[in-house]
């Protein structure tokens, strides 16, 4: 009978018992193809894999060759991320850098982060890249946790026909419709009122916001939190939802003095009119 190797079973024992939370969250590169041809058009998908962690803040760079690929259009709508820090933005000098919040913490299993249309220019193969990866867990301390990532490699090949493929612009889907929270906190804007506010577009994503006070002649592009320039109980906020085709989704949020003041305007009016209308009939039959 051969003796037993405690050793190795404790070896075993331990390997299985370390939580899988100790795994290096992962970003990938996805792409539905390995190769495209010149003039031809390829998507590459951001994922990010948290090994069954809570993440709540990612930053990086995704990183590619702008001799061999163009960046065409950046898509946000299918998005796990909530607030955007810094959106991803196609910059000439074949750098995208994502910086994004998920409030209260989310786990991801090759969920999307973003994706990018490129095109190929010149043949070869090019690398699509993840560099300066942060990611930070949602513990209530900010811990930052490994991170792995799995670069792409793209073969560009030259096109037969040398025809430019056309990007689909087809998205006339507006925002999702939204909410507008009217609130202030103590350790924000000095305790002043803002608003906060969040839509969603699952086709180019939301390209920006336009918030306007009483009327749109007044607006202003701002990112939610939006600190409140009338500070007053009578307000009505407009805010417009865009995405990158210029579809326009719009909500607005009166006070509901204003709301009361209206009504009453309105039925003093309406009483006035039909005094004045009582009153002339009255001399008119006399």
């Amino acid at each position: 009978m051969k003796k037993i190797n405690f050793k190795i079973i404790i070896l075993i024992i331990f390997a299985l018992s370390i939580s899988h939370s100790a795994y290096a969250s992962l970003f990938s590169i996805s792409t539905e193809r390995d190769t495209v041809k010149t003039g031809g058009l390829v998507t590459a998908t951001v994922l990010l894999d948290s090994e069954s962690k809570s993440i709540n803040t990612i930053e990086g760079d995704l990183v590619y060759d702008n001799k061999s690929l163009v960046a065409e259009r950046v898509n946000i709508g299918n998005s796990f991320i909530s607030f955007w820090v810094e959106k991803p933005t196609v910059l000439n000098t074949g750098r995208i850098h994502f910086s994004g919040i998920v409030p209260g913490g989310l786990t991801m299993t090759n969920s999307e982060v973003f994706s990018v249309v490129f095109r190929g220019q010149n043949t070869g193969d090019s690398k699509i890249e993840i560099g300066n990866a942060l990611i930070y867990l949602s513990d209530g301390l900010g811990t930052q946790d490994k991170t792995s990532v799995k670069n792409k490699i793209l073969g560009i090949v030259k096109s037969d026909t040398n025809d430019i493929e056309k990007l689909d612009n087809t998205d006339t889907v507006p925002p999702q419709s939204f909410k507008i929270t009217r609130t202030k906190d103590a350790s924000l804007f000095d305790g002043k009122y803002f608003i906060v506010y969040s839509s969603q577009d699952k086709g180019t994503g939301i390209d920006h916001y336009n918030v306007c006070e009483y009327t749109t002649k007044n607006c202003t592009i701002s990112d939610s939190p939006y600190l409140l320039t009338y500070q007053n109980p009578f307000y009505r906020i407009i805010v417009r939802a865009y995405d990158a085709n210029g579809n326009m989704e719009e909500v607005i949020l009166t006070s509901p003095i204003l709301i009361m003041l209206i009504i009453i305007l309105i039925l003093v009016l309406l009483k006035s009119f039909m005094y004045i209308h009582y009153r002339y009939f009255k001399k008119n039959r006399v």
